[in-house]
Parts: structure tokens; C-alpha cells; sequence
């Protein structure tokens, strides 16, 4: 079935509702990952919609949103780099090249700049998806109430060609 990579616009409630049941599939699947340390899932269809971040999504022939990246300003940075700021992939969709998909048009719209991302340091399939596309290590910490150890990672501007 062909994929269509296209720009979202969340501030539409039907594509905010999507993104929000994409955002709880993915969600389950990470706390499933982590265990008792996950948070529940404090987003909402209102928070998406205020989001000043831009939506890159992967949709299906009929329309189902199957995964999808946000790209923000990065915290701590903010005038010499963006962020990553949500990678998800229905998990019933992965492993079909969605998320590098994805990454790849970022960096291809963010050109000249430097990417960070953020993600836990037991996601070990989106760490080697990162490493694989030029990022590298810059820190590690913990985040949230549940003290998750997160790893930061970076892709200079002149990375590597994706």
C-alpha cells in the first residue's frame, strides 16, 4: 500500500484528534517498554492543537495516520539548533522504514541547522535509528516524576548525507 509523507495540520481538531491516537498507541507501547516507570500520557487533543511545532505525518492510501515527527526549537539552544520533539510510528507500522522516513525529511528541511532529540535511554530501536542518521551522544540525565534516564543526541549540521 503506498505511503504519502505530508505536512500536518494539527490545528484542525479531526487531524489533532488523529495525532492524539497515534500519540496513545505509541504511548502504550513505550510504557510497556519501561515498565513501571511510565508516566501516562498527559497530552491532549487541545495541547496538539497549541503546539507551535511543525507536523510531518506518514498517511495510508485511506487516510490512517501512521507515524509522525514534530520539529521545535531546542530548549537549550534555541538559536543554534532544532528538536525533535515527537517521533512516533503506530506500532502495528514499524519496522517499515516510517520513522527514518520521517527523520530524513526533517533534516532535509532543516538545512544548515543542527537536530537534537531526546529519548529514553531503554528505547534502544530509536537510539540505533539515530545513530544510524549522524546523531551522536551529548548528554545524558533523567526526566519526569519517575526519574527516566533520557539521552540526548545530536546531528551537527554538516552531518552525514541521509
Amino acid at each position: 500500500m503506498p505511503l504519502h509523507l505530508t505536512a500536518l495540520h494539527v490545528q484542525d481538531p479531526a487531524t489533532a484528534a488523529l495525532m492524539h491516537q497515534l500519540l496513545q498507541r505509541a504511548h502504550a507501547q513505550e510504557a510497556l517498554l519501561l515498565g513501571a516507570g511510565a508516566a501516562p500520557l498527559s497530552v491532549g487533543i487541545a495541547d496538539i492543537q497549541a503546539s507551535g511545532d511543525f507536523f510531518l505525518g506518514v498517511v495510508d492510501e485511506a487516510g490512517a495516520l501512521l507515524g509522525a515527527l514534530a520539529l521545535g526549537p531546542d530548549e537549550s539552544a534555541p538559536s543554534q539548533r532544532i528538536a525533535i520533539t515527537t517521533l512516533v510510528v503506530d506500532p502495528l507500522q514499524q519496522r517499515r522504514g516510517i520513522a527514518r522516513g520521517l527523520v530524513q525529511e526533517a533534516l532535509q528541511r532543516a538545512p544548515g541547522l543542527a537536530v537534537s532529540v531526546t529519548t529514553t535511554a531503554a528505547n534502544a530501536p530509536a537510539l540505533a535509528l539515530y545513530r544510524s542518521m549522524g546523531f551522536e551522544r551529548i548528554a545524558e540525565g533523567v526526566m519526569g516524576p519517575q526519574a527516566l534516564a533520557v539521552v540526548q543526541l545530536l546531528r551537527p549540521a554538516d552531518g552525514p548525507a541521509v
